[in-house]
């Protein structure tokens, strides 16, 4: 291998894992920013029917408060960087927040379309409006959970910063 075939490959592998890390980056401040917004939306329009039903319009401010202080620490950890002892702890606890909290609404919607009225369409055949549950909405938030898994697995690897 040639001297400037290596040089071509070192640049490559550098840009590449600059790109990895710029990505891993923007997905935790998206992350953070959907936790924020839904967190804000839940406050204001409602939690999950099922825990409005379990504990009343209290279930709004937690859940939702729950979403927003988790996106908070993860965007400010995230804004702090991983080479940041706090920063990364700051990632590494609003990621598994982020996780639990996305979890717990799986549940709570799988238990929704579990007890709720929720019917097997054919394409094109018009919803009731009786049908207030929807199959594919814990399927969306375990999505979460995985993505958000993956994130955490990768900060508590990584170690934090050294002193």
């Amino acid at each position: 291998m040639t001297s400037r075939t290596a040089q071509r490959q070192a640049a490559r592998a550098h840009k590449r894992i600059v790109l990895e890390l710029q990505n891993r980056i923007g997905m935790l401040c998206v992350h953070g920013g959907i936790l924020l917004m839904i967190g804000m939306m839940m406050i204001l329009t409602g939690a999950p029917a099922p825990a409005e039903d379990w504990w009343g319009p209290t279930a709004r401010l937690a859940l939702g408060g729950a979403a927003m202080i988790g996106g908070a620490v993860l965007l400010v950890g995230t804004a702090l960087g991983d080479d940041s002892r706090r920063g990364w702890s700051m990632m590494v606890v609003g990621s598994v927040l982020a996780g639990l909290w996305h979890l717990g609404l799986t549940f709570t919607y799988a238990y929704a379309a579990a007890t709720a009225r929720m019917e097997i369409l054919s394409p094109g055949e018009p919803l009731s409006e009786a049908v207030t549950s929807r199959g594919y909405i814990p399927l969306v938030y375990f999505g979460y959970v995985l993505l958000v898994l993956i994130h955490s697995i990768t900060l508590v690897r990584l170690g934090p910063p050294p002193r």
